[in-house]
């Protein structure tokens, strides 16, 4: 158990008991509550308002009330989003109890063998959940089991910290042990929603599809690795510009200013000018950077909600076609774009504690796991490079022949492991660049265009990762050709199907038409 959870003197989110409305405790009276009316500080970008006491047994339900009651307001040591999450996982607790034992009011008996018994319920019962399309009647997971028990340990070890006189006689140590948690696995660097250049590339294609009031969203996620929320949360003066750089302030990030690019900071700045004019002074009390400017009236000049978003950008992958390596239609998640910022960074050099600062992680752990995806994506795409047949050009007749990546680094004398980590370095317009790098290009400056074709570069290679490229080459010098025929220029025409016909030679050489 987290004891910081327990032992956390205020709520570094917000200052729930200074909100507190004038007739919050009205509100206290009832099975279910409405943080909106109870005044203190929440995640507007959620549609989860309230938190229910109906489904926990009547004789434990003041019990529970008086728990969130301390927590939230007298004691302020957690957010409501934790509270509603702490309900949910201690109900099934007292629902297994209440039929166990319905003569109970409290806890004072319970034992190790309520405990195993509680145990085997989980285990032997469906999962809830809001909607059938979760985990409603799901067969229980680790993390299910997990979580449930976790709850239920904080509520126990709180009763007994303070000494409620409903607490159990026993104590916590004793009731629930280490080993009553499945062991959760850790999280493998492919089993991570990561957005990789070759789903970015479709986003950006078909970014004119997006709804244009989350186009602005989509960009900063992408550019500063910030959550959805945090992003969602941004104030109209969030942009710190000065002689260092832009610089954007978030207030819910560890990190208070992130550094950022002329581009993203001139994005900012026509996002402030455009919700200025749109939601003047008191049309936004908040002095939010997002506001909706779309859809129903009621709606409009509210905060963005995340789930709606997530949705929207789910169902663009879907109407797209945006799909993955895999052939799958990509799963958007918020943190699909924080982990494709993470790994960027790792790719462009920056350590891993420098990433830690910016991305405002407590521990390394995951800025470690970035540099393991990126090593992964690596290691896989040079896997599938090296796996298809290429050609090169004939160093003396200048016909392609057949080859593979691994046989013209091993002619050129690159190391393998420099390539598999320069493959976007020595990756051409026309194909790939297989030159050591202390060997310098003796046809540099010697053509217009690049020379590895024309001068038939022992170190040039292509695969059929550049068919698209050589069959739109060979269909544009096919229509410059006819053009050139049809207005008598029939010198500029040879000269177009001679690179033309050496294009359609490599391709058919590939095998690729």
């Amino acid at each position: 158990m987290k004891k910081n959870k327990i032992l956390s003197i205020e709520n570094q989110y917000g200052k729930n008991r200074l909100n507190l409305q004038v007739d919050f405790l009205k509100e206290l009276e009832k099975d279910k509550w409405d943080v909106r009316s109870l005044g203190i500080p929440y995640n507007q970008h959620r549609a989860d308002y309230s938190i229910s006491f109906e489904h926990i047994p009547s004789n434990y339900r003041n019990m529970v009330k008086s728990y969130v009651q301390q927590r939230v307001i007298e004691r302020d040591s957690i957010t409501w989003q934790t509270a509603k999450q702490d309900v949910l996982g201690i109900t099934n607790f007292f629902s297994f109890l209440n039929i166990a034992h319905p003569e109970w009011t409290d806890l004072t008996e319970l034992t190790r063998g309520d405990i195993d018994s509680y145990y085997s319920y989980l285990k032997s019962n469906p999962m809830g959940g809001s909607s059938p399309s979760q985990y409603r009647g799901q067969d229980p997971t680790n993390s299910y089991i997990c979580t449930k028990i976790a709850s239920l340990e904080t509520f126990l070890y709180y009763m007994q910290r303070y000494d409620w006189k409903e607490a159990p006689t026993k104590p916590v140590r004793s009731l629930i042990y280490q080993e009553d948690r499945p062991k959760l696995p850790v999280k493998k660097e492919n089993q991570f929603s990561f957005m990789s250049d070759f789903v970015w590339d479709q986003i950006n294609e078909n970014i004119s599809k997006i709804d244009s009031q989350y186009v602005p969203i989509v960009m900063l996620m992408e550019r500063t690795g910030l959550h959805l929320v945090e992003i969602l949360s941004l104030l109209v003066d969030c942009l710190k510009s000065g002689p260092d750089g832009n610089w954007l302030i978030s207030e819910r990030t560890r990190m208070k200013q992130i550094p950022i690019s002329q581009e993203i900071a001139d994005l900012i700045k026509n996002q402030q000018q455009f919700i200025n004019e749109m939601f003047p002074n008191e049309m936004n009390p908040n002095k939010l950077l997002f506001l909706r400017y779309k859809g129903k009236t009621k709606f409009r000049g509210q905060p963005y909600n995340q789930q709606s978003m997530i949705r929207q950008l789910k169902t663009f992958a879907i109407q797209n076609n945006i799909k993955d390596e895999n052939g799958n239609v990509f799963n958007f998640c918020s943190l699909s774009f924080r982990h494709r910022f993470g790994v960027k960074q790792i790719m462009n050099g920056m350590t891993i504690v420098d990433l830690q600062k910016v991305t405002g992680h407590v521990t390394p752990v995951m800025p470690v796991m970035y540099a393991k995806i990126n090593d992964f994506t690596i290691q896989n795409h040079f896997e599938k490079i090296t796996s298809f047949n290429g050609v090169y050009l004939h160093p003396i007749s200048g016909h392609p022949e057949n080859t593979t990546m691994s046989e013209q680094a091993y002619k050129n004398q690159v190391p393998l492991d420099w390539l598999k980590r320069n493959m976007n370095e020595i990756r051409l317009e026309q194909g790939y660049c297989v030159k050591s790098p202390r060997t310098h290009c003796q046809y540099l400056n010697q053509a217009s265009e690049p020379p590895c074709i024309i001068f038939k570069c022992l170190s040039f290679y292509v695969d059929q990762t550049f068919s698209d490229y050589y069959d739109t080459e060979i269909e544009k010098m096919e229509n410059v050709v006819n053009e050139a025929l049809k207005q008598g220029k029939h010198r500029y025409s040879e000269l177009v199907k001679a690179k033309m016909d050496k294009f359609v030679e490599i391709r058919t050489a590939g095998g690729w038409t």
